[in-house]
């Protein structure tokens, strides 16, 4: 069964702690958004079809859960993930 690029297949809930700092393209405010799980995402599929995937962080960001590719699907912006107590 093929599924379309940005697809999530599955996720695993992320330990308490984990964040991503998404910088606005705008602003250029960066805004400190918690990790909830991480999830298997299809970035891509090969010559034959097949999936390429991706382990990304799902996060909380304007009371909607985003991954990273997701949200570059609607604005270009700027990432990093942090580990717990890193920031």
């Amino acid at each position: 069964m093929p599924y379309s690029i940005g697809s999530v297949l599955n996720t695993t809930p992320a330990d308490p702690g984990w964040t991503v700092t998404v910088t606005s393209p705008s602003s250029g405010d960066p805004t400190a958004c918690p990790v909830v799980c991480w999830a298997t995402v299809v970035v891509g599929h090969d010559a034959i079809g097949q999936m390429r995937t991706e382990v990304q962080a799902a996060f909380v960001l304007d009371r909607e859960i985003w991954t990273v590719h997701g949200l570059n699907q609607v604005i270009e912006t700027v990432y990093r993930l942090n580990a717990p107590g890193s920031l």
